[in-house]
């Protein structure tokens, strides 16, 4: 997928992405459809189907990979980060300390600052019909990539909300989005309407971009437990 950019090159669309599913696995592969560009970011999105199935460990040739954030109320979340060097690999290894089915979303984004990992994040918990994120209020009013996801039981019926758009997933029980800004003034959080009244947890957080301009959101909702055993 091309990168489309405004002026200062943060890239207002991933300029690559891959999402899967997973058997009952304790560490899993993901492979990049193209070489990915040194000084971009790779962002991770992982989610088990129970509780303590955390990623411990993301490795990749000429990547350097980072923990950004990790939950387990409802289901195990993660966002882990890599930056891009020369001589960067295709292949991603993804190591946890339990076995589990997991989806996952990897996207490439160019124009993020490489220094500074995740800024900020936010959780929200609940039982409803309605999976919301927390809202985020950027720092920085400018220059933020905002990433979020979701994690209940049942299908999504609509959304994502505010803007958001879908990122490719591998089950409509999880789903993945993203919203480009031209400028981060305000709070931001996204929702989608579930087929099934349930328990949820979503997590937010925010990627500041290299330069003065133009930030990204992207947001991710987790796979749902109603897709064991496919």
């Amino acid at each position: 997928m091309p990168a489309y950019c405004f002026a200062n090159n943060i890239s207002v669309v991933p300029v690559q992405q891959v999402s899967g599913i997973t058997a009952v696995v304790s560490s899993y592969t993901v492979t990049l459809t193209q070489t990915p560009v040194a000084g971009d970011v790779l962002i991770l999105l992982s989610n088990g189907n129970t509780t303590g199935v955390n990623v411990t460990g993301v490795t990749e040739t000429n990547v350097v990979w980072n923990s950004g954030y990790s939950t387990n109320i409802n289901r195990s979340q993660d966002l882990w980060y890599g930056v891009v060097t020369a001589g960067a690999g295709t292949s991603i290894s993804v190591n946890t300390n339990a076995s589990a089915n997991f989806i996952y979303n990897v996207s490439e984004w160019s124009g993020l600052l490489t220094t500074s990992g995740v800024d900020q994040h936010a959780g929200n918990t609940g039982t409803s019909s309605t999976f919301s994120t927390a809202s985020l209020t950027p720092a920085n009013m400018r220059n933020v990539l905002i990433v979020a996801e979701t994690t209940g039981t049942g299908h999504n019926s609509s959304g994502p909300t505010n803007g958001f758009t879908a990122l490719t997933s591998a089950d409509n029980s999880y789903e993945f989005a993203y919203l480009v800004l031209a400028s981060a003034n305000g709070s931001y959080s996204t929702t989608w309407t579930n087929t099934t009244n349930t328990a949820f947890t979503a997590i937010i957080a925010d990627f500041l971009a290299a330069n003065n301009g133009t930030g990204i959101v992207l947001n991710n909702s987790v796979w749902r437990n109603s897709v064991i055993g496919k």
